[in-house]
């Protein structure tokens, strides 16, 4: 419960009065991506500040408190379908003013926390301090998507606390039927066509419910093994429409439509289809002269790193640091040259749990004045860029010849440039033939562009 400095009769009058009032539909334009999907507002879920449904009012968070009277606990909504939901199903839960469903208990808690650390089982699509006593409420009901049975939740334009309907945030949570897959599956899907604010007054948050403790997008069983928060999750202004790289209207997850988010739940797991990531992240001048690869299988429906093996190794020391099999953290692993005037080649097949493949293949070798050309035979087909990074002194020119055709680049020395060879690649092994003049040096990179260097 929190303490509000408004005379208890005016706050009973108010509260009264805006009951009555029918929550206004979604505008007729389009707002934003326009990703959220019409309907699902059979049932209003009247004013409040932290209850869940049915309690309204300015203390419903409280239901022993709370005026009007509020059952305590709060009646959970029934699902039209089951879910199966990291191996528990549920046919029912409770719906959360503050931009979240929980199926273990309600939910009153208003500065949102981490999900993988509080053992709550929860699906949050905008887990933030909504405050609705003022302006729009959220609504609920069922529906179809794609001809599969939906249960959904609106919050249509909703303010945060204290009262604050100068900003607005429009979102929306479904969870879709896929028994035709198998029982009890299901898809969840996260919908935003604005997003203003944040993070609540009470939350850090300013006159704009910005720059607080803010919103967390994810879910959860209640463990941190089965936990995913969107990134940008608890980062101040990340997930706004003023943020362009990483606001929430502007991108999307498994759908082409922006605002849109889909989380596939299969057999009660995250389905996981997407192979891990692996980035060169960075190059050592030595000496000894190397490169950093970054591996890793952290995106929502990811099931986390199971190996990573050393498939190819030719004059390189390799260092893969140790980690728990199923993490979703990034593991670093170096590779520095043993001979530092002998050209290295690592390649690295990287395994997630559920057995989705990647392989890295990078080359880092030195072209020297007056040097032999240096000759790679089985360069994958994913290697398709050479990033020059020229000594100083340096090398004049360089030819770089994939499977007989020539490229050729004029170099200044201390000058990085890259090499796009991708129309003379060709599927499965190729062969690049790289020739230098000059009177100094320079350091190249074979790689696919994955990362930056």
């Amino acid at each position: 419960m929190r303490t509000h400095t408004k005379p208890l009769a005016t706050t009973i009058a108010s509260v009264l009065a805006a009951a009555s009032l029918v929550v206004m539909a979604a505008p007729a334009h389009a707002l934003g991506p326009n990703a959220i999907v019409p309907g699902f507002n059979s049932t209003v879920f009247g004013p409040n500040d932290d209850g869940t449904y049915p309690c309204i009012g300015p203390d419903s968070g409280d239901p022993s408190v709370a005026i009007p009277p509020c059952p305590s606990p709060p009646a959970q909504i029934a699902l039209p379908f089951t879910i199966n939901f990291f191996g528990t199903n549920y046919n029912k839960l409770f719906l959360n003013n503050n931009g979240n469903v929980t199926f273990d208990a309600r939910l009153a808690t208003f500065t949102p926390f981490n999900l993988s650390t509080t053992g709550r089982v929860i699906i949050a699509p905008f887990f933030a301090d909504v405050d609705t006593r003022v302006g729009n409420t959220v609504t609920f009901g069922t529906g179809t998507v794609d001809g599969h049975v939906t249960w959904g939740a609106n919050w249509p334009g909703v303010g945060c606390y204290n009262q604050n309907g100068g900003v607005l945030d429009y979102f929306q949570m479904l969870l879709i039927d896929r028994s035709d897959v198998a029982p009890n599956d299901f898809d969840i899907e996260f919908n935003y066509d604005k997003v203003q604010w944040d993070s609540g007054q009470q939350s850090g948050g300013g006159a704009r419910c910005l720059n607080g403790d803010s919103a967390r997008v994810g879910y959860s069983n209640g463990t941190a093994t089965n936990s995913f928060e969107l990134p940008g999750s608890g980062v101040a202004n990340a997930f706004v429409d003023s943020n362009s790289a990483t606001g929430l209207v502007h991108n999307s997850l498994n759908s082409s439509h922006l605002g849109r988010y889909i989380f596939s739940i299969r057999s009660g797991q995250p389905t996981d289809t997407t192979a891990p990531s692996c980035k060169l992240t960075a190059t050592f001048n030595g000496p000894p002269k190397g490169i950093q690869v970054t591996t890793q299988d952290g995106g929502a429906s990811d099931s986390g790193l199971k190996s990573i093996v050393v498939t190819k190794n030719v004059n390189a020391n390799v260092v893969i640091p140790a980690f728990t099999q199923g993490t979703k953290d990034p593991v670093v692993v170096t590779a520095t040259r043993v001979d530092n005037n002998v050209s290295a080649q690592v390649a690295l097949r990287v395994t997630d749990v559920k057995g989705n493949i990647t392989n890295c293949d990078p080359v880092l070798t030195t072209l020297v004045k007056e040097n032999k050309p240096q000759v790679f035979t089985d360069v994958p087909d994913a290697e398709h860029l050479v990033t020059v990074m020229n000594g100083s002194p340096g090398l004049r020119r360089i030819a770089v010849t994939v499977n007989g055709t020539a490229y050729r680049r004029t170099l200044q020395a201390g000058q990085q440039a890259t090499i796009d060879v991708v129309n003379s690649i060709k599927t499965g092994a190729n062969t690049f033939r790289l020739t230098g003049w000059g009177r100094g040096s320079a350091d190249i990179i074979i790689w696919d562009g994955n990362g930056t260097i």
